[in-house]
């Protein structure tokens, strides 16, 4: 919803098939981004209280950003 009020002409669908792609939907259960959040799962453990609370956390997302491109 809050993608969609920026880019309305742009699906909310994930490639995936999922109705919805949110940013849990992505970094916690999208197939299509196993072996990227495979990395965050091994630097973070519980992934997201981790992610933003700690630099490491944060290079964590970047590096799954890089790689997912998205």
């Amino acid at each position: 919803e809050y993608y969609a009020s920026f880019v309305p002409t742009e699906p909310t669908s994930c490639p995936c098939g999922e109705p919805r792609q949110t940013r849990t939907h992505v970094l916690c259960k999208c197939p299509l981004f196993i072996r990227q959040r495979r990395h965050l799962h091994d630097v973070l453990g519980n992934l997201i209280p981790s992610i933003m609370g700690t630099v490491k956390g944060i290079m964590a997302l970047v590096k799954f950003i890089e790689e997912s491109d998205a």
